[in-house]
């Protein structure tokens, strides 16, 4: 149970309870088990906050600190999480499903600076059936200077266009420039297994023979994951005979085969 002493404060406003942070560096906060729906807490200090199973469902948490934070069982369902801080933080059955983590700086042991377009429907939107135009956009804008890109998958990723075209921009290769390496992480919420994206399952086969990409259960270790992205990396110049990447794009969001509707 959070300890209502801290959540009193925080319901003063962030400013105040980042005040009330800096005055008292050594308090861990106990927030566990509170619901912050829809809450405004963009550039929150939450380090090291016992945060399980409290629910931050469309909550904006745009550069919080969360570094170090116990986020097990949280619900982070469409939250924001643009530019958090998330080093060492504990997402351990968190549900991250549609949500925002672009330029999240962390990831297991902050081994990699997420990027990522339209995780929510809060992003900026490419509005163009032009394959050629959307496929540069996302390489100039989203992806400019990364090497590998990890899908994070769970029961509607399958379902999600902006997934089809990140994959496919990722993929797509010519004289002056290699394809991105291509991973595939099933979300710890997942506990079922996820629905791949049919790009995905294009360029992937349980047996991980001739085909391009990877897909795992979320890491154990931080070492784990490393393992996995220079795999992928080396992947671009020894795997890329075997990528598929059909023109065809998802124009619109699919019917998500878990949830049965649009998201």
């Amino acid at each position: 149970m959070a300890n209502e002493e801290h959540l009193k404060i925080l319901k003063e406003g962030v400013n105040a309870w980042n005040a009330w942070r800096y005055e008292h560096p050594q308090t861990h906060p106990d927030l566990s088990g509170a619901d912050f729906v829809g809450r405004r807490l963009s550039q929150v200090n939450l380090r090291g906050a016992n945060l399980r199973k409290s629910n931050f469902i469309e909550a904006d948490l745009s550069r919080a600190d969360l570094s170090g934070a116990v986020l097990v069982y949280a619900n982070l369902f469409d939250a924001d999480i643009r530019r958090a801080q998330l080093v060492e933080a504990n997402l351990t059955k968190a549900d991250l499903s549609i949500a925002n983590l672009s330029r999240a700086t962390g990831g297991p042991g902050g081994v990699f600076i997420p990027k990522a377009i339209g995780v929510s429907d809060k992003d900026d939107f490419i509005n163009s059936t032009n394959t050629d135009y959307v496929i540069q956009r996302i390489r100039d804008v989203h992806i400019q200077d990364s090497t590998v890109t990890i899908v994070l998958v769970g029961d509607c990723a399958h379902s999600r266009r902006y997934i089809d075209w990140e994959i496919k921009a990722s993929l797509t290769q010519g004289v002056d420039r290699l394809p991105n390496g291509l991973i595939a992480i099933q979300l710890l919420s997942s506990v079922n297994g996820a629905d791949l994206p049919a790009r995905l399952l294009k360029n992937w086969n349980a047996q991980h023979v001739n085909c391009f990409g990877r897909y795992w259960r979320y890491p154990a270790s931080r070492e784990v994951l490393r393992q996995w992205i220079e795999d992928a990396f080396e992947a671009k110049r020894t795997r890329s005979k075997w990528i598929q990447n059909p023109q065809e794009m998802m124009k619109y969001n699919s019917v998500c085969k878990v949830h049965r509707f649009t998201h």
